[in-house]
Order: C-alpha cells, then sequence, then structure tokens
C-alpha cells in the first residue's frame, strides 16, 4: 500500500499482527527507498502499536513472504501526521574583511 500525503509526512501510527511460524518481514519504507521500520518473524497473535518519525513525500507498507505459507501478516488504524518539514539552517554568514590600511609615507 502507498501513501502519497499533500504536505511531507512527519510520522506514521498503525497497528500490526504477524502470526505464522514462516512469518517474513513487515516493513514501512520512505519515498526515497530508506526502510524506516521494520519488522521480522512471529510476532503472537496480538496486535501492536508502532510509531515511525520520519520525513518524506510518501511512503508505502511492504511485505517480504517467509519461506512458506504459514505466515499472515496485516496492518490497520493507521494515522498519519503531516507538517512543513524543518527548514534547513540558513548558510553562515561570511567572514568580515578587514579594509586595508595605509602604509605612512
Amino acid at each position: 500500500m502507498d501513501y502519497v500525503a499533500e504536505c511531507p509526512v512527519l510520522s506514521v501510527t498503525f497497528q500490526y499482527n504477524m502470526y505464522g511460524t514462516t512469518m517474513g518481514t513487515l516493513k514501512v519504507t520512505s519515498s526515497d527507498g530508506a526502510d524506516v521500520w521494520s519488522k521480522s518473524g512471529n510476532q503472537g497473535r496480538d496486535w501492536h502499536r508502532a510509531s515511525v518519525a520520519f520525513t518524506a513525500a510518501s511512503f508505502s507498507f511492504r511485505y517480504v513472504r517467509g519461506s512458506s505459507y504459514s505466515g499472515d501478516a496485516a496492518f490497520g488504524d493507521v494515522t498519519v501526521d503531516c507538517g512543513a518539514a524543518t527548514p534547513p539552517a540558513p548558510p553562515a554568514a561570511p567572514a568580515p574583511t578587514v579594509a586595508p590600511t595605509v602604509a605612512p609615507t
């Protein structure tokens, strides 16, 4: 599932369930291709909550299948926080120049 925001994504909070003996890996991937969260293997029958802070134009949930069919992964109750990204720091001011002194003649 891909999510494209109207403004920069700052964080995503969601619930996930990963149950089975050959469970694979569930990932949250930012628009630049970086995996910003991942969980692998059997996490039991319960649902778990995760919250991930990152800044990107979009993100996606990805699932990489385990070694066999005996694993189920799901996510839900997704909340996306958007807003203005922190602006970069302004460039450093140039060093002041010293006026040349005139030597006495």
